[in-house]
């Protein structure tokens, strides 16, 4: 039997790993706290940095672990102050270098990495010459709560899943999964809207929007969708008992999802690891449609208790659009990735795999969090 710190070690190093960190006084006290009010055992944790940048809980051997990546952190406390120093083209020209640089990475496109890697370094942040607003550090403070919490509520969900979740939950969410489809729907007929959504949660299309409804709760796709949902609620109602301020809590919640739903945005345009990118009108993927659906559950969740911040989330939404449009200008712009070579083809980089990609990464470097 393959003994469980290998299993480990594999993990972490096939989500790409820039270095592991030693362990935070600090998470391991918001995870205590939360591991109380969800009633579980704490997990053990792991800190480290990786292309990955997500949080992830599970279970090996009856264990339960805690993956922490400060490379999400770091990545939100870009966009953080990215959107508070007013959408900047220089920032996101370098924040873009950095993020496209570092997923190419993961694929082994080196000398890609090497051109990305050198035009990033020659930009600066227009916030790096100042000092780091309060609101910004708590932001990154309520933002690692709310990811800590939603990750270990998937454990409390353990062997129980779908049937773990409340009752009155998925009451409340199937209500309002029915909102926000007839909002989407617009003035389409059931027919075409059907088969245009049913794809993402059935395998049949239904032949009313009613029988769409009824079965919904039984696919195994729409429960796990439920989970992530609650997941999210639970984050949010555990950050807000702890906190004291619940206006600034939940923007920096909306914030967080914002920047996931960007970052799930732009690995939509990556072709099977590969230097090309997607047609700009290509539909979606599956998980960037969950992810975005993600948001505006938490929002009706927000609105059902009357809380008064919830005419800002749904701006801040739309706020952040101007990122996926420039994005979208960012990634035309680019010269064919494929053909780049950084040295002439007769001078390759010199440097062993190890070393090209330590060099990569300590480009990309910006700042690490516990």
């Amino acid at each position: 039997m393959i003994p469980v710190d290998e299993i480990i070690a594999a993990q972490i190093a096939s989500r790409f790993c820039r270095r592991q960190c030693n362990h935070s006084d600090k998470i391991s006290s918001i995870m205590k706290e939360c591991c109380n009010n969800l009633n579980i055992s704490v997990p053990k944790l792991i800190c480290c940095e990786t292309m990955a940048k997500n949080f992830n809980a599970f279970y090996l051997r009856n264990e339960a672990y805690l993956i922490y990546d400060s490379c999400l952190i770091e990545s939100l406390f870009l966009y953080n102050n990215i959107l508070d120093t007013g959408v900047q083209n220089n920032d996101l020209n370098k924040f873009f270098y950095k993020f496209l640089g570092e997923e190419l990475l993961k694929h082994n496109e080196y000398l890609p990495c090497l051109y990305l890697a050198k035009q990033y370094t020659q930009l600066e942040y227009s916030f790096d010459s100042k000092i780091i607003p309060d609101h910004i550090n708590r932001q990154i403070s309520y933002q690692s709560y709310f990811l800590i919490a939603h990750e270990l509520t998937h454990l409390s969900l353990y062997k129980k899943g779908y049937l773990g979740i409340p009752d009155d939950y998925k009451h409340f969410l199937n209500i309002s999964f029915r909102i926000l489809s007839e909002r989407a729907r617009d003035n389409r007929s059931e027919r075409d809207f059907l088969q245009e959504r049913f794809g993402y949660f059935l395998d049949i299309c239904p032949m009313t929007l009613e029988e769409y409804y009824k079965i919904l709760p039984k696919s195994s796709r729409y429960q796990h969708f439920a989970e992530e949902c609650y997941c999210d609620f639970r984050g949010m109602q555990l950050l807000l008992e702890n906190y004291s301020e619940p206006e600034e809590g939940i923007r920096a919640i909306s914030s967080a999802l914002n920047y996931l739903i960007t970052q799930e945005y732009m690995r939509c345009d990556f072709k099977n690891g590969t230097t090309q990118f997607s047609n700009e009108g290509e539909e979606a993927s599956l998980s960037m449609y969950l992810s975005v659906f993600r948001m505006e559950m938490l929002l009706i969740t927000i609105q059902f208790n009357q809380l008064t911040v919830i005419d800002k989330a749904f701006q801040e939404m739309q706020d952040r659009l101007p990122l996926t449009e420039y994005w979208k200008q960012f990634v035309k712009k680019l010269p064919d990735l494929s053909e780049i070579t950084f040295l002439s083809d007769a001078n390759p980089p010199n440097l062993k795999k190890t070393e090209l990609i330590n060099l990569v990464l300590n480009s990309f470097y910006y700042c690490h969090f516990d």
